[in-house]
């Protein structure tokens, strides 16, 4: 059966989305990314580019280590550009 009164339909969402502070800093060599610990399901990501096709790819080496209440990843820097973001892995 069909709906003879399309018009009285309705449907709301309600997206509510909580920044995360991602904290960069250099330590002589070396590039250091910061995050809250308690971001659940939150994973580091880099590219080389920002040009199309792009593509993001999660910084696994090192693995983060919990500092206070801090994941850190501590990168070497090396010549050209790297881009990094937060995203959320799962639910």
């Amino acid at each position: 059966m069909t709906d003879p009164l399309k018009a009285n339909n309705t449907a709301a969402v309600k997206t509510i989305v909580t920044p995360l502070l991602l904290n960069v800093t250099r330590a002589g060599g070396n590039l250091v990314i910061a995050w809250p610990a308690d971001a659940a399901n939150v994973v580091l990501e880099s590219a080389a580019g920002l040009e199309p096709p792009l593509v993001w790819t999660p910084v696994t080496s090192p693995a983060p280590v919990i500092v206070g209440a801090q994941k850190v990843v501590t990168l070497p820097m090396t010549d050209g550009s790297r881009f990094f973001r937060l995203r959320v892995a799962g639910p």
